[in-house]
């Protein structure tokens, strides 16, 4: 008796074996999806690693003490520090957000009251009705700050999480490349744990980096505009701090609102705040960032402001903050996949 001849089941031509994999990799999406908060305190938590464990090896290095104290040390001075910029920032800010929501909408009256092309400009294009939500926003968020507690026993919880996972992370000081080993055949480990260790270095330098030219852009443009006695100084200078973030557009973005407020004082004082923000990113563009940064990413700063978008869309100021960190991942997947592609070219032309 003649066998049956064993073939491969399709449907509408496609075959069964390719119809699993594509389930498989929508239900492995939707997995993503569903835990996709988690793999976002995961990715924070290297990220917070990586800036960590230079500081970390320094100590280990010098002091001679158990990674375990040492790591504990470096935690407590890096809480401490935050929690004494907090004290010292967070009453003055307050108050000058405050202030700001309150007189908005003076400022929008000032606006109107004047025959200028200020005026033109903000009636043309409805601008005037955005400084009315915008008023409404800040008065509602600065009356209700103490109020708004629906969400803080959760932030709280992700920081606490972040903190653990991170510890773990730089306590253990191959825990990530073991991690990835795990996940990869055992003859690419070596290669692994090479590009394990570059992509720490990039984001420890990155993480570093952008928290000092941060610092260093929040402390010129306070200082500046605390000697051209502008109003809401502090807030000014951290929103142009914080923008720092954003390739190009921050320092402009940044500079809109105290140009304003400038321009309402005088003209002359709107054209001493321009010039202000205009030296500002000099000394950023020509001192800061080449000394401060350098090629920390390696990655075009094109590619770097698409990635800040996508991460906006994808997960808000979150996904703002760990956008470049991730571009600097791929980066170096990227550059270790080409120099191995190479390599093996040229061990084929050797053979030939």
């Amino acid at each position: 008796m003649a066998q049956p001849e064993l073939t491969t089941r399709t449907i509408s031509g496609v075959s069964f074996m390719t119809i699993i994999k594509i389930v498989a990799v929508g239900i492995g999406l939707y997995f993503v999806y569903v835990v996709r908060d988690i793999i976002l305190l995961l990715v924070i938590s290297i990220i917070l690693s990586s800036g960590l464990t230079p500081m970390v090896e320094w100590l280990y290095v010098r002091i001679k003490i158990p990674r375990a104290v040492t790591v504990i040390v470096v935690y407590l001075l890096v809480i401490g520090l935050f929690i004494l910029v907090i004290a010292l920032l967070v009453p003055a800010l307050i108050q000058e957000f405050g202030e700001l929501g309150n007189n908005i909408g003076t400022i929008r009256a000032q606006f109107s009251s004047q025959d200028s092309s200020f005026h033109q400009v903000f009636e043309r294009y409805g601008l005037g009705a955005s400084l009315d939500s915008i008023s409404q926003a800040i008065a509602g968020l600065t009356s209700g700050i103490f109020e708004r507690t629906l969400g803080l026993f959760s932030a709280f919880f992700d920081f606490v999480t972040v903190l653990v996972i991170s510890f773990y992370l730089v306590i253990e000081q191959n825990a990530m490349k073991d991690f990835v080993k795990s996940l990869t055949p055992s003859s690419s480990h070596i290669r692994i744990a090479n590009v394990v260790t570059q992509v720490q270095k990039r984001l420890g330098a990155w993480l570093l980096g952008q928290f000092a030219l941060m610092a260093s852009i929040f402390a010129l443009t306070y200082l500046g505009l605390k000697l051209l006695d502008v109003k809401y100084a502090l807030v000014l200078s951290l929103f142009a701090g914080l923008l720092e973030i954003v390739p190009y557009l921050g320092p402009i973005l940044s500079a809109v609102p105290a140009v304003i407020i400038g321009f309402l004082v005088s003209p002359t004082m709107g054209l001493f705040v321009i010039i202000l923000y205009i030296i500002v990113q000099q000394v950023e563009n020509y001192l800061l960032v080449p000394r401060i940064i350098g090629r920390s990413i390696g990655a075009n700063p094109l590619i770097v402001l698409v990635a800040l978008l996508i991460g906006y869309n994808v997960a808000g100021l979150i996904g703002v903050l760990i956008s470049a960190p991730i571009v600097a991942v791929i980066t170096v997947i990227a550059e270790d996949y080409s120099g191995q592609k190479k390599l093996l070219a040229s061990e084929d032309r050797g053979k030939s």
